[in-house]
C-alpha cells in the first residue's frame, strides 16, 4: 500500500475502482459523469477535483448493498495503460522488458518440462502413458509461444485495441478448429497438437503485426477515450 498517500495517481486510481462506465456512473441518488473530472496536485496530501457533473438517479437503484460472492477482475496492465497515456518512450521500455522475462519464463518452462516430461507423466498417470511424451513435448511448444504472445497482446487490450485482438483470436480459434477437423483423422492426436501450435504461432505473427501497426509505429493514447479522462492539470 502507499501508507495513506494521497496524490494525483493515487485519487485517479481509487477514483475509477470498480467503474464499469465513467460517463453513467448509476448510484440511487445520482448519475455521475466523470468523464470530464480534471484533478490538481496541491501537494502535502492535498489533490483538487473539479469538472464532475450528475443528472437524475435511476428508477430502479433504491440500494447498494454488498455481500460476498466471490471475486471479479476487470483490469489488464493498468501500469502499461497509465505509461501508454503519459510516457510513450517510458511504456516502450517497459514493455521490452517484460517482453524478455516473459520469453524467459516461457522458454525455462518449457526445457524444464521437456526434461522431466517422461517420468512426470508415468509418476501422475502411470506407465501407460509413457507413449504420450511425443505429444506432451509438441505441446510444450505452446508454453514458448504463450511467452511470446504475450507482450504483444496485453499491451493491445491495455490500450484500447481489445476488438481488434478479439478478432484475431476468434481467427485463430476457427483456424485451430478447422485444422483439427481436417487433420485428426489422418493423423491423430501428434497431428492436433502440431496443428494447435501452428495456429497459435499464426495468430502471434497477427498480433505482432497488429502491435506495431496500433503502438509501435504510432500513438499509445487509448483510442475513443474523452479527452477529460486524461485527469490533467
Amino acid at each position: 500500500g502507499t501508507g495513506g498517500r494521497i496524490n494525483f495517481h493515487t485519487v485517479r486510481q481509487q477514483l475509477l475502482y470498480e467503474v464499469h462506465n465513467p460517463q453513467r456512473y448509476l448510484s440511487p441518488d445520482v448519475v455521475l459523469d466523470m468523464s470530464t473530472i480534471q484533478l490538481d496536485e496541491l501537494g502535502g496530501n492535498r489533490v483538487r477535483l473539479r469538472g464532475a457533473s450528475g443528472s437524475a438517479p435511476p428508477t430502479t437503484l433504491k440500494l447498494v448493498a454488498g455481500y460476498e460472492n466471490g471475486w471479479m477482475g476487470s483490469a489488464v496492465l493498468p501500469s502499461l495503460a497509465d505509461l501508454g497515456q503519459n510516457d510513450h518512450a517510458g511504456f516502450l521500455k517497459a514493455r521490452k522488458h517484460f517482453y524478455l522475462y516473459s520469453i524467459l519464463l516461457g522458454v525455462g518452462l518449457s526445457l524444464i518440462g521437456w526434461l522431466v516430461a517422461k517420468p512426470a507423466l508415468v509418476l501422475v498417470f502411470g506407465p501407460s502413458y509413457a507413449a504420450s511424451v511425443p505429444l506432451f513435448r509438441v505441446l510444450l511448444i505452446l508454453v514458448i509461444l504463450a511467452g511470446v504472445n504475450g507482450p504483444f497482446m496485453q499491451p493491445l487490450l491495455a490500450l484500447g485495441h481489445e476488438k481488434s485482438a478479439l478478432g484475431i483470436v476468434l481467427l485463430n480459434a476457427a483456424a485451430h478448429i478447422l485444422g483439427c477437423m481436417w487433420v485428426i483423422p489422418r493423423h491423430g492426436a501428434i497431428g492436433a497438437a502440431w496443428v494447435s501450435v501452428l495456429s497459435y504461432a499464426g495468430g502471434t505473427l497477427l498480433l505482432m503485426i497488429l502491435y506495431k501497426v496500433k503502438i509501435a509505429g504510432g500513438s499509445t493514447a487509448i483510442p475513443g477515450s474523452p479527452k477529460p479522462v486524461e485527469f490533467g492539470t
